[in-house]
């Protein structure tokens, strides 16, 4: 069983996790932490180890573990990098701050590696259309032993020192293929208690995964309560969805709203994905912005990010760990912009005044109806995505490549612009012209 702490942000999560420790002073303990700016925060609890203050993170945890360190802080990829994870939660009580990732995808490349491929098996798992993959041990450690250096060596690695369950959509590994990676809740082996401290956990993938997937139990002490604000407005654009692919083809929408915060305020907090430019002035934070504490005086936050699933993830996460749509968007983007939002003013106090500002509905409606309670909304004007055309049948396609056959003139016309022209109405379905039309051109012809 896995005591839960799921209170919302600034409600003293870390700080009893603190507490915990330095009243306790006869217990050992492994803090794991998503970000190096959390990590710090318990430096005065114990010892903490990340890449920025020492060159090798996994040698300085061994060394820990030998001096039988009473307080060992690290990160999770230190942690899901360690190759000795039992030794290293042995006889120790580990209190995860923040939810774990424990869903990895991987391009599985074993063109370059078959006289290796006894190293897997395949067996049709209970989800149809998707196989579970076995390692060999043995042959996966006489693999690592040879001096094959190309890329799948790290990712046998990997699989090796991390308890986990692997699918895949193909039949066989022979070709590039697809791994899904489900981390364990083996990964705590050993530990005398495991504690979770992680606003709205019941959210969050790793809750979904591991009681579902797996079965864990969670014991959930202090359950997450809406934050009331009462002087919380939420703007948000009209269209359903945000989207890269969208943005990028057509740019309007996003162009909208961040005019609409500029008008509202010079210096918003806000997230965007990667490919853009900070804008200017603007206060830009990471994704993974937790332990980010020195905007709670700030009243304007901004989501921009288009972060959405490929649809093969989402159909996995559907069949095999069971989530459903809305569990698996909001697992993604709904408790992203939680914690972006709970960056600002609403941290300190979840009455101040605060604006978010977010591309899509959607989202706006998970943070309206399960985030905050007593908050304000505004749709954003001109932010609605122009109505799709309809589908053009496929006997339409034929015509229109007829007439371009037929005409040049027409070469350069698309389909739909082709549907509109007066050339449509007078041609048959081999993109010629009608009798009637063809009787007139040539009357007129003899005149």
């Amino acid at each position: 069983m896995i005591n839960v702490n799921a209170t919302g942000c600034g409600r003293g999560k870390s700080t009893f996790n603190r507490l915990l420790i330095t009243r306790n002073s006869d217990t050992r303990f492994l803090v794991i932490v998503p970000s190096l700016v959390l990590a710090e925060e318990y430096s005065t609890c114990g010892t903490v180890i990340h890449s920025e203050n020492t060159k090798n993170v996994q040698q300085k945890i061994f060394r820990a573990i030998e001096a039988n360190t009473q307080v060992i802080v690290i990160t999770q990829k230190a942690f899901l990098d360690c190759p000795s994870k039992r030794l290293l939660c042995e006889n120790r009580t580990v209190i995860q701050d923040e939810h774990l990732e424990v869903y990895y995808t991987c391009n599985w490349r074993m063109t370059n590696h078959k006289d290796w491929l006894e190293i897997f098996s395949l067996s049709p798992s209970k989800h149809d259309g998707w196989n579970e993959v076995f390692i060999d041990t043995e042959q996966a450690l006489a693999f690592m032993a040879t001096e094959d250096m190309l890329d799948d060596k790290q990712i046998v690695e990997d699989l090796l020192v991390t308890p986990q369950r692997i699918f895949t959509n193909r039949p066989g590994l022979e070709w590039d293929s697809m791994l899904f990676r489900l981390i364990s809740p083996d990964v705590y082996a050993g530990a005398d208690a495991v504690h979770i401290t992680c606003a709205n956990f019941t959210a969050t993938r790793q809750f979904h995964i591991w009681s579902k997937l797996f079965g864990t139990h969670f014991h959930v002490t202090h359950a997450f309560e809406r934050y009331a604000t009462p002087a919380l407005t939420v703007h948000y654009a009209g269209q359903r969805h945000n989207s890269k692919t969208f943005n990028t083809k057509d740019s309007s929408i996003r162009a909208a709203v961040i005019n609409y915060i500029e008008q509202r305020c010079t210096n918003p907090v806000y997230v965007d994905n990667n490919c853009y430019d900070t804008q200017r002035g603007w206060q830009r934070v990471d994704h993974n912005c937790h332990g980010v504490n020195q905007y709670r005086d700030q009243r304007h936050v901004a989501f921009l990010s288009a972060i959405n699933y490929s649809n093969l993830v989402s159909t996995f996460l559907r069949d095999v760990v069971n989530m459903d749509f809305d569990e698996i968007r909001y697992a993604l983007v709904g408790e992203m912009a939680h914690q972006v939002v709970m960056r600002g003013a609403l941290r300190q106090d979840s009455c101040a005044e605060c604006h978010v500002y977010l591309m899509e509905t959607d989202l706006a409606a998970y943070l309206l109806a399960g985030i905050f309670t007593g908050a304000h909304e505004c749709l954003i004007d001109g932010t609605c995505r122009p109505p799709k055309a309809p589908p053009i049948a496929g006997m339409d396609r034929k015509k229109a490549c007829r007439i371009r056959q037929n005409f040049e003139e027409f070469n350069g016309m698309s389909t739909h612009d082709l549907m509109k022209h007066p050339i449509w109405q007078m041609t048959n379905s081999n993109g010629r012209h009608l009798k009637s039309h063809r009787a007139a051109s040539e009357h007129n012809a003899e005149a």
